[in-house]
């Protein structure tokens, strides 16, 4: 039976702890789903978790780890689609295993030189330099001091958790629907790909997208990283995430 993981942590003064994971019933397939825990304030301070380690190693999130050993056992491994590949923690673990190629969605220009770098001398990388929106465009991206925090959308509830965040920087990026990213990766059908959710406020547009029966099928494998409250505008917290993709089966 596949499952709806939720895993949470919490964060202290002295640092992050371990998340903890639930789990629930769900369709053959399977969703990890990353959420943060109630800080000491009583809030959640998600998207903002990195292991301290790779995701493959001992300091590894239990939904990666899951994640990457259930593509690993999939009958034929295809792709994974890191959306908001960010600083590039999570390439080396997804390379070690066996996907067939490795997509960086990243649209920070601060970025991008690191990951075209090691795009050119990997064959099986692809970076896509833009935002995963709602529509295909050129939009602001707000760059904080917090780098993983950066979005396309305004930080609401982050705030709270964060009181010394700031905007750094507001440059215009490219952005893709989910269609004309599906269109432009090609993705064979016959194989089974993994999509990997890491970038705050790119979550509405991907579930959305994953209601289509045809979409869905192309990724029977799930990792979703959200809040357990509303970080940023217009993103539902991981609760209603979660269910948005149950009722779309």
């Amino acid at each position: 039976a596949a499952e709806v993981r939720a895993e949470a942590g919490r964060q202290h003064k002295g640092g992050t702890q371990r998340p903890q994971a639930g789990v629930a019933p769900r369709r053959a397939g399977g969703v990890a789903m990353s959420g943060s825990p109630p800080a000491s304030s009583g809030r959640s301070a998600n998207n903002l978790y990195r292991p301290e380690s790779s995701p493959s190693g001992p300091g590894a999130s239990a939904p990666w780890r899951r994640a990457l050993e259930a593509f690993a056992a999939a009958p034929q491994p295809g792709t994974i689609v890191l959306v908001g590949a960010g600083d590039g923690a999570e390439i080396d673990p997804c390379l070690d295993g066996p996907a067939r190629r490795v997509v960086l969605v990243e649209p920070n220009p601060e970025i991008l030189p690191e990951l075209d770098a090691r795009a050119a001398a990997e064959p099986r990388l692809d970076l896509v330099p833009a935002a995963l929106a709602a529509e295909s465009g050129r939009a602001p991206l707000h760059v904080f001091n917090l780098a993983s925090a950066s979005s396309l959308r305004t930080p609401t509830g982050l705030t709270g958790l964060y009181p010394g965040l700031r905007e750094v920087a507001a440059p215009l990026v490219d952005t893709l629907s989910f269609a004309d990213l599906l269109a432009r990766l090609a993705l064979p059908a016959e194989q089974t790909h993994l999509l990997a959710l890491l970038a705050p406020g790119a979550e509405p547009a991907a579930v959305a997208a994953l209601a289509a029966p045809e979409v869905a099928a192309l990724f029977p494998l799930l990792l979703l990283r959200a809040g357990r409250e509303s970080l940023y505008d217009g993103v539902p917290p991981a609760s209603a995430l979660g269910e948005a993709l149950s009722e779309a089966g």
